[in-house]
């Protein structure tokens, strides 16, 4: 097997720019067949990958579509040979090594990262949490040796500054404290701490909508940045009646929500504290575990996981957002299209993904992760000037 990393690199026998001229788009290379490296690759991956919950990944479908949106045009067969743009000709150029450093809340990010890893073809390192990820770590003893995945159980600073890229998962210390590591120019992507929120319209307070967002809810236990942590309602008297709405629909995720015993004394300070704070709730078991506030002081505020959620009147919802700028995953919407004021007052507040009331546990692969896309982020190029063609 190659060098991980190391795509072909010659251009067509009959590669030529005019001087000064644009470049012929009919000159740039053939579309990927089977001989491709990546398609391989992607093939292999999406066989072992696909229908993992979370990670979007369906069908090759999902990774062409991804390729022909973070590349659009030749973008995708950029990736393994040089091919003719308006700027001249350009070949885009994998990392040969990645080293993730892993959050210990969930394994979605982890399994997606190696999955967009081995369609680059990279060699792969994963430090694990102390706690460890055992469902990833299972999936990668798995997994053919061509996917390239080393699993790493301590820290290893001079193997991270000899890879071309760093992808860090966690809290903003933890990377904090990680930056001040580094060494060199590898190039250093980073995921935070982030927090998802739901938009329910005038008049959306339904029960089918409550049953959307609890599934949102209780996907992964709400320990995900895609998981809601607060509803935000245009109309504030809709507040009440959605938030008992969402109380019912969480008592048939109840067994799926069932916390961990070191969680019981958050959720447990998460009941009193709002009791003593004069909060309406709604206990959803008797136990700690799911339950739904209305704040009579209305603000957004991180539960503990496994479904606790805030339900808040927001017919102005920009003082609510101004401490979270930045720090917002997803919006979802309880709504069939988004309203022309919402979508403004996402662009205004960095808001990088709305979806719909339902899937915001289920994005598509090729959701801009934080903004950001998935896998041109971690490649560079290299480019001639339009007027030096290829011989």
């Amino acid at each position: 097997m190659p060098p991980a990393g190391n795509l072909p690199h010659a251009a067509p026998a009959s590669a030529s720019l005019d001087a000064g001229t644009a470049p012929n788009p009919a000159a740039a290379p053939c579309p990927m067949n089977d001989s491709s490296p990546l398609l391989r690759r992607a093939t292999a991956a999406v066989d072992c990958f696909r229908g993992r919950p979370g990670t979007g990944i369906h069908s090759l479908d999902d990774v062409l579509r991804l390729l022909d949106l973070e590349f659009p045009g030749h973008g995708r067969l950029a990736l393994e040979q040089p091919v003719s743009t308006a700027g001249g000709w350009r070949q885009a150029l994998a990392p040969r090594s990645i080293y993730h450093v892993l959050a210990s809340n969930l394994s979605v990010s982890a399994e997606v990262s190696l999955f967009l890893g081995w369609i680059l073809g990279a060699r792969l390192y994963f430090k694990l949490p102390a706690s460890g990820l055992p469902d990833f770590q299972d999936l990668v003893h798995r997994l053919p040796a061509d996917a390239a995945a080393s699993l790493l159980t301590t820290h290893d600073p001079v193997l991270m500054n000899t890879c071309d890229a760093i992808v860090a998962f966690g809290s903003d210390e933890s990377i904090a404290a990680l930056r001040a590591q580094i060494r060199g120019c590898p190039r250093f992507l980073t995921y935070g701490s982030k927090i998802s929120l739901l938009w329910l319209p005038p008049g959306g307070a339904s029960p089918d909508q409550a049953a959307l967002a609890a599934a949102d809810v209780a996907a992964f236990q709400q320990l995900g940045c895609l998981s809601p942590q607060a509803c935000l309602c245009a109309d504030p008297a809709d507040a009440p009646v959605f938030a008992a709405a969402l109380a019912t629909a969480l008592r048939a995720h109840a067994a799926l929500l069932q916390p961990p015993p070191a969680l019981l004394p958050a959720l447990q300070e998460f009941r009193l504290r709002a009791h003593a704070r004069g909060d309406q709730v709604w206990e959803v078991t008797p136990e700690p575990g799911p339950t739904v506030i209305l704040p009579a002081q209305p603000r957004i505020e991180p539960g503990p996981g496994c479904g606790c959620i805030a339900v808040l009147p927001a017919p102005d919802p920009a003082p609510l957002l101004e401490p979270w700028r930045g720090h917002i995953s997803t919006l979802s919407i309880a709504s069939p299209s988004i309203p022309s004021s919402l979508w403004s007052l996402a662009t205004h507040w960095r808001i990088p993904r709305l979806c719909p009331a339902g899937q915001a546990q289920n994005p598509p692969l090729h959701w801009l992760h934080d903004g950001r896309p998935r896998l041109a982020d971690l490649v560079s190029w290299t480019a001639a000037d339009p007027a030096l063609p290829i011989s």
